[in-house]
């Protein structure tokens, strides 16, 4: 099917334009209110106010100062007397958060209603709906972003090339993630935690890390007998869960599903049906992770830990994570749609069709999975010395796990690091064992990992499998 010689050329509007100028300026109001309720703030001399917003939720009385004669009357009372008290200084603040939060909901809802008003009319003037299923051909120009990223015809025959700026963003993303790091606290606390790694700890988080791909390889399987043809079934699923460590960050937009959707397509399975087993492994994984997040952030509430919060130090980070959170949200409905695997109600008709037995070792296989990750942040949070309680621990690590979702980054990179160190640090461990445990799971469990997983991708593709 051929696109009819009149069909308008897409292009942005003024009135997208406008739009974008407030959906800007919304962020930046965003981040200013942020500023302004995680910036800690003190009563000089006579208290340490802390973060507004958590002074303002936990309610805090302020102190005041001992009335003239008493023992403990310091020599500048009358001068401290004439500060305001936290309650002011943190009312203030708040005030001012308030002023920049309204600001950045309207503008925010303004430059939205004006991008849907630009698209609906592009809508109206847009060609036949039948003109657009398929991949827009290159002399039609549009949005490049808004193009399949995997053409229908290229799945089981063409891998795509390395999307080498997406790359560099999530290189460059992940190094500052972990430089930013140090506002939550000194360096020097961390690299004294760094040289406190116990050996054996690190070994188990290493172990556990490699039965991971395994465990992935099993709740693979049982979805996608396509896979299973001939002989040595198992060991190339169990190579393709190895090589979506590179496939899933240096292809950002293909990710570690769509090489499964490859193989399938490439062993005969068709598109449509493919995508559909992966989507419901999708559900699956969700579906356990929301799971054990909601039974261990309960147990965590039961335990009652120590809750610390870090922002003394570290509100830019906590700041730039909230940032990266917005992002993530207003371009999640692009990354969905450009990648191979999308959230699909006909997922959740499959999964409540398909047969309990076949899917059971999966859904074993994706709750193991999820425990297994959780596991190893526990190991390495012990290996640096941290003390804290293990569930709050572990649901702090499947809350890392959301951010992953959330992230607009392959892996949650420059998102999930800051979102970890937050909850360890909540969950009762010390900063600087926090800091280190977060910088040392990433090393281990996000970059190691992409050298082997390159070299189990060279050897699918030597062998002719993808």
């Amino acid at each position: 099917m051929s696109v009819p010689a009149s069909a308008p050329i897409t292009r942005r509007s003024t009135l997208w334009t406008i739009g974008r100028v407030l959906l800007v300026l919304s962020f930046v109001a965003l981040a200013v209110a942020t500023f302004f309720a995680l910036r800690p703030v003190d009563n000089p001399g006579v208290q340490t106010c802390g973060s507004p917003a958590l002074y303002a939720i936990h309610n805090t009385n302020d102190v005041r100062i001992p009335g003239p004669g008493s023992v403990n009357e310091p020599p500048d009372a009358a001068a401290l007397r004439t500060q305001a008290r936290c309650r002011v200084r943190v009312d203030d603040a708040l005030g001012h958060g308030a002023f920049n939060l309204a600001i950045g909901i309207g503008s925010g809802l303004v430059g939205a209603a004006l991008g849907l008003i630009d698209d609906r009319l592009a809508y109206v003037r847009a060609p036949r709906f039948e003109t657009l299923l398929r991949e827009r051909p290159p002399d039609v120009p549009g949005d490049g972003w808004d193009r399949p990223v995997i053409p229908e015809g290229d799945l089981g025959k063409r891998l795509p090339d390395l999307e080498w700026v997406e790359v560099r963003v999530v290189v460059g993303v992940g190094i500052l993630a972990m430089i930013g790091l140090a506002w939550v606290t000194p360096w020097s606390a961390v690299r004294a935690a760094l040289g406190e790694l116990s050996m054996g700890w690190l070994a188990a988080a290493v172990v556990l890390l490699a039965l991971s791909y395994p465990i992935a390889a099993v709740e693979t399987l049982g979805f996608t007998d396509g896979l299973r043809a001939g002989r040595g079934a198992f060991r190339g699923v169990l190579t393709a869960a190895v090589a979506s460590s590179f496939t899933g960050r240096l292809l950002p937009e293909f990710g570690p599903d769509g090489l499964t959707v490859h193989q399938l397509a490439r062993a005969g399975v068709p598109r449509r049906e493919a995508v559909g087993r992966v989507a419901v492994l999708d559900v699956l994984a969700v579906g356990a992770h929301a799971l054990l997040l909601l039974v261990f952030a309960f147990a965590a509430l039961l335990v009652s830990p120590t809750w610390g919060t870090g922002l003394e130090r570290g509100w830019p980070v906590w700041l730039a994570a909230g940032v990266l959170v917005l992002v993530g949200l207003v371009t999640a409905p692009r990354r969905y749609r450009n990648r191979v695997i999308r959230p699909d109600r006909d997922a959740v008709s499959a999964l409540a069709a398909a047969d309990p037995l076949l899917m059971l070792p999966s859904a074993i296989a994706a709750v193991v999975l999820a425990l297994v990750n959780g596991v190893v942040v526990l190991a390495l949070v012990y290996g640096f010395g941290g003390s804290g309680s293990w569930v709050a621990i572990m649901a702090a690590s499947l809350v890392a796990g959301v951010a992953v979702v959330v992230a607009p980054t392959p892996d949650g990179v420059g998102l999930v690091e800051p979102v970890l160190a937050l909850g360890l640090i909540a969950a009762g461990v010390d900063a600087a064992p926090a800091v280190a445990a977060v910088l040392i799971w990433r090393l281990v469990a996000l970059w190691v990992p992409m050298l082997p997983g390159w070299l189990a991708y060279r050897r699918l593709h030597s062998d002719g499998v993808i």
